[in-house]
């Protein structure tokens, strides 16, 4: 395999991430992962297009610019599939990392006791006074995952289509579904 080919995916990806936290560092979108998926998606076809057509006009004019990226149309196959497959396992992460992850949350509890520890029941009067799940259901309506329908929440053909897809993985790694 042709390690340009890697070298582009991988210098694609970083691009396209530093570009999302540069938005975040300016402003937290309303709805992120719609965002992510413009950021990460969107802006490389973008960008294929743009250097597409340099590389094409630039050639009949006689001259070539060297800094722009060449490869047949199967690379950049394999580039964007590349590109595709970091993105996706990034943007899978991303609301795990952003959200308050009761895992890691519990494990900043215990390391902030020092050396006594925590009783489970310390642990679960936390949870009982944090806004997890709160927050979570602010994120879901800002994605438009699940609607507020006067007192009951809804979930939309977005949510659908997320669950669809955690739903597909977890038969894939042989899990049940339903519990994750």
């Amino acid at each position: 395999m042709n390690i340009l080919i890697l070298r582009d995916g991988i210098l694609l990806f970083i691009i396209c991430l530093c570009l999302h936290i540069l938005i975040w560092r300016i402003h937290q979108p309303k709805r992120q992962i719609i965002t992510l998926y413009s950021i990460f998606f969107l802006i490389p076809l973008f960008l294929n297009s743009l250097f597409y057509l340099i590389n094409f006009f630039t050639a009949k004019q006689g001259f070539i610019i060297e800094f722009l990226p060449r490869h047949t149309h199967s690379e950049l196959l394999l580039v964007y599939l590349f590109h595709f497959s970091l993105s996706w396992s990034y943007i899978f992460t991303y609301p795990a990392a952003q959200a308050g992850c009761p895992s890691l949350l519990m494990l900043i509890l215990i390391k902030n006791s020092d050396k006594k520890g925590l009783e489970q029941e310390q642990i679960f009067d936390f949870f009982k006074d944090t806004n997890l799940c709160e927050d979570r259901i602010n994120d879901l309506i800002d994605d438009n995952f699940i609607k507020n329908d006067g007192h009951k929440l809804i979930i939309t053909k977005s949510g659908h289509f997320i669950l669809n897809i955690f739903k597909f993985l977890r038969k894939l790694y042989g899990l049940p579904t339903g519990k994750g």
